[in-house]
């Protein structure tokens, strides 16, 4: 039953993960090709909203918080969360220098799927205490 529930939540969580992305990246663009803000403040304002987004339908939609509060949950999904963003500015800061700066939206949404798995396992186990396997 366990493995079972654990591929539900990491279908679920596909979805999830894929709206709260879109907001961050939706957010990241617009930042960066409308305002003018560079890429790293972008990428910033855009983990935030994004985090917002997945806390918010992971807790609805994919885990069971039955054991926290979810004060608890929030803080501790902002942590396992900005654990994931070091991940990430740091990869996408290497896509950058590697590419040249030729793509910034093109370099988040590669290193989102790079991160997929850390984050799913850092919000089910931490985040959430998600005792399942």
């Amino acid at each position: 039953m366990g493995k079972k529930k654990t591929l539900l939540q990491l279908l679920r969580y596909m979805v999830v993960g894929g709206a709260a992305t879109c907001a961050d990246i939706s957010l990241f663009y617009f930042l960066i090709y409308h305002y003018g803000i560079h890429y790293n403040l972008s990428m910033i304002f855009g983990f935030c909203i994004g985090t917002l987004v997945n806390f918010i339908l992971c807790n609805w939609f994919v885990f069971n918080r039955s054991t926290i509060s979810i004060y608890n949950a929030l803080i501790r999904h902002y942590m396992a969360s900005f654990a994931g963003f070091m991940i990430n500015f740091t990869l996408f800061q290497l896509w950058q220098f590697a590419s040249n700066s030729a793509n910034p939206v093109m370099g988040r949404i590669v290193v989102a799927a790079l991160t997929f798995t850390f984050n799913f396992f850092a919000f089910k186990k931490f985040s959430f205490l998600d005792k399942s396997t």
